[in-house]
């Protein structure tokens, strides 16, 4: 099953950064799914922070989860990335601090690893720059 993408908007000081609400369909195992969910995303310089809350609706808990991001790679993987940030798993949430420079794009992919084993999002491609958001950066504001 593909992932579900609707596109959010968070506007933050200094940089661009178009982040996309991403739901996440897992592995799955007798229609069991894990659910990870980007919610939130609190951005500060070059540094933002993702909140990303997870609906665990299935018999296996996260055993892991975090961000692989790239500028060159469309299509990164944990194995094949720029960076790779493990998530801060608390509760039903995890964190992941990015390191992005001003006016680059890059490719983003949020995985999460159980018993079954690990799963990844669609690629979500972001573009940063130095000026504040506005409401016509959304590409997809119907959603």
């Amino acid at each position: 099953m593909s992932p579900h993408i609707t596109y959010s908007q968070t506007p933050f000081r200094r940089l661009l950064l178009l982040l996309p609400a991403l739901l996440l369909v897992a592995l799955t195992a007798c229609e069991k799914k894990v659910i990870p969910l980007i919610e939130n995303a609190a951005f500060e310089e070059t540094e933002p922070t993702v909140v990303i809350a997870t609906a665990d609706i299935s018999a296996h808990e996260i055993d892991a989860c975090g961000v692989c991001y790239s500028e060159q790679n469309m299509t990164p993987t944990p194995e094949k990335c720029d960076a790779l940030v493990e998530g801060t798993l608390s509760g039903k949430q995890f964190t992941a601090t990015l390191t992005l420079k001003p006016h680059a794009v890059y490719y983003l992919v949020i995985y999460a690893t159980n018993e079954l084993g690990t799963t990844t999002s669609q690629p979500i491609r972001l573009r940063t720059s130095y000026r504040e958001a506005r409401p016509d950066d959304n590409p997809f504001p119907e959603l």
